[in-house]
């Protein structure tokens, strides 16, 4: 594991500490909004220079897949589009959850990352609706993010 990796795994590992601490203290829904606190604009200063007129939704996503390559996560991206929306599908190998709750010692962890991902996605970007579709930590053999917007008819 290099160090980009192991930075970002203790990351995710603190993040799920954090919210177990608060869910015991505050509730889960209010857990959930005080990890949010900065996270869409984070997301919107990462993801929008990709997001660019000139980029589908999924080449945009796929440009910006090397980037969590070099931070462990094993990604890939695949076009659901139709004339109407565009739809990118995230198929990830890499179960942050539970490599959290791994570190953790959590048996039963909660699906935590990949649902505040696609929040902070759908909060910092209008056009955009993302949504967790399979989570490895409820059985699923990968963990699967759609990302869909309209198709822009701009020229």
């Amino acid at each position: 594991m290099n160090d980009k990796e192991a930075a970002f795994r203790a990351e995710m590992r603190d993040r799920m500490a954090r919210y177990l601490e608060l869910r015991d203290t505050v509730g889960e829904r209010a857990a959930r909004e005080e990890l949010m606190a900065g996270y869409p604009a984070r997301q919107r200063a990462c993801m929008a220079p990709y997001l660019d007129s000139s980029s589908s939704l999924t080449e945009a996503i796929a440009k910006v897949l090397p980037v969590f390559g070099e931070m462990g996560l094993q990604e890939e991206v695949v076009d659901c589009s139709t004339p109407e929306r565009e739809c990118a599908l995230v198929v990830t190998r890499t179960c942050l959850c539970k490599a959290a709750a791994e570190d953790l010692g959590i048996t039963d962890p909660p699906s935590l990352h990949c649902e505040l991902s696609v929040e902070a996605t759908s909060r910092a970007f209008d056009d955009i609706t993302a949504e967790v579709m399979l989570r490895q930590v409820r059985g699923a053999h990968a963990c699967a993010l759609r990302y869909t917007r309209p198709v822009s008819t701009d020229s």
